[in-house]
């Protein structure tokens, strides 16, 4: 059994896709025979996941649905390095039963939370919180904050400087689409870049350049007036596809 936790619902904040059988339940209210089978006894639970924050808000929410069920459920949490735009999560709730050997049981404060070792080191300093936006209510990560900058100090001319933020913190972060970010050059204070690889007519490149490239560059290198983007995107030939 699994449910995502992703999507807001439209009503409830847990509600599943179809019905949740009680055990010894058979579907159209007829009676089973068969008795229940009494679940298998859960692993102890370890300390919580390590740094990360789950609000009392989300932790009632979560807490709320699984007094709902049948029992036996976990939060499953997810964690993946995804570009130059931070980690993306996942959170669903599924059986104990689907417990990965790779995964460690975590204590959620009162519920057992399923993790691998590189989603806990993701999720360090990351808070789960569960909020009521425009668009409806449902969970929101938030992430740590992206240090300034972790590299020699950021001095000499300014295209030095440009070129030495796109080598050390963005293109590490596109590598993982097969793309890279060069420099053509800075006149002006504007600095002119350009996108190949994977990144050269992918259909999120607009947002990569204007969310990722242009916010980085424009935060670490100051001085800049404005990062532009010169790539032939249509020329591109080996696009990014999701």
């Amino acid at each position: 059994m699994s449910i995502d936790l992703a999507a807001p619902p439209a009503r409830e904040p847990f509600a599943a896709a179809g019905a949740i059988k009680a055990p010894g339940a058979a579907w159209g209210g007829a009676t089973s025979s068969i008795p229940p089978v009494a679940p298998a006894a859960a692993p102890p639970l370890e300390a919580g996941v390590r740094g990360l924050e789950i609000t009392e808000t989300a932790r009632e929410q979560i807490l709320a649905f699984l007094a709902e069920t049948e029992g036996g459920l976990a939060l499953r949490l997810r964690a993946q390095k995804r570009g130059i735009f931070g980690p993306e999560y996942e959170m669903c709730l599924v059986g104990m039963e689907e417990k990965l050997a790779c995964e460690s049981v975590r204590d959620g404060g009162g519920f057992p939370v399923l993790v691998d070792a590189e989603s806990e080191a993701l999720l360090a300093g990351t808070r789960l919180d569960f909020a009521h936006m425009d668009q409806g209510s449902g969970f929101k990560f938030h992430a740590p904050p992206t240090p300034e900058w972790d590299g020699e100090p950021l001095v000499g001319p300014l295209p030095e400087r440009v070129r030495r933020v796109i080598d050390m913190r963005i293109n590490p972060g596109v590598a993982s689409h097969k793309g890279y970010v060069s420099l053509v050059e800075v006149r002006e204070r504007v600095a002119f870049v350009r996108m190949g690889g994977g990144c050269q007519g992918c259909g999120l490149a607009g947002m990569t350049m204007a969310q990722g490239v242009r916010e980085i560059l424009m935060k670490m290198v100051p001085d800049l007036a404005d990062v532009e983007d010169v790539t032939d995107h249509a020329a591109g030939t080996t696009p990014f596809v999701l």
